[in-house]
């Protein structure tokens, strides 16, 4: 059966146009099946993390302690610096910052604690890091979220983007870990700074999105077709 009998003889140009639109559809559809696989093995690591009782301190090794990214950890220490203000924080749908605040640990390393939560009419008028030994629990937080497309830090506005660590640090005049810690406790309404409940939410629409690409592909695949299909009447 020779496909001349139906189908015409395409053109280069339309068909090189359809032929990347078509991979380029079916190639995102792939993509989206990758990013599925990667937000399922984070949400499995979130899950198993958040199901451990808090650790006692800090391993004394980086790379130990990026392997317990999302646990919960019992910091001992003092506050001591400056706050800085991490934007854009939203939180029940009203915009507003981070507290993050150099905390040194009793065996003499330094981190950086977001304390919490604050609205963006709140950014001078909130209360201090309280003073004295302190014994926090924390969540480690190990990504710094920082992408082409985060906005430059603001350091003379105290604003910062991104969880900038090394950034933020150069700015305390501190050698802290390469990580953040967010305070984890009890929220109030009109207590300020609103520390994190302990819940990390993560939306995964990527099996939605892979089947749409790949519907859309196919789809401009059947209209190629159809396109170059010979009428019945001039099929000889």
């Amino acid at each position: 059966m020779s496909l001349s009998r139906y189908f015409v003889k395409p053109r280069p140009i339309p068909l090189l146009m359809s032929v990347v639109a078509i991979a380029v559809m079916f190639g995102l559809g792939v993509w989206q099946l990758q990013r599925l696989a990667w937000k399922e093995a984070l949400m499995a690591d979130i899950a198993q993390a958040v199901a451990n009782e808090p650790m006692e301190g800090l391993p004394a090794e980086n790379e130990e302690i990026a392997d317990k990214r999302f646990y919960a950890a019992r910091l001992r220490g003092h506050y001591e610096g400056q706050d800085m203000h991490l934007a854009a924080r939203y939180y029940r749908s009203i915009l507003g910052y981070s507290v993050f605040t150099p905390f040194q640990l009793d065996d003499g390393r330094w981190a950086l604690v977001n304390r919490g939560w604050i609205p963006v009419f709140k950014k001078d008028d909130y209360p201090a890091a309280p003073k004295g030994p302190q014994d926090i629990k924390v969540q480690i937080r190990t990504s710094n979220e920082r992408n082409p497309f985060t906005p430059e830090n603001q350091p003379e506005k105290n604003i910062w983007f991104g969880r900038d660590t090394e950034s933020m640090a150069e700015a305390a005049g501190v050698d802290a870990l390469p990580f953040t810690f967010d305070v984890v406790g009890q929220q109030e309404a009109d207590v300020y700074p609103v520390p994190s409940d302990g819940e990390i939410k993560l939306r995964n629409d990527h099996l939605g999105y892979a089947i749409t690409w790949f519907g859309v592909g196919l789809g401009a695949l059947v209209i190629t077709l159809l396109y170059h299909r010979r009428k019945p009447e001039d099929r000889t």
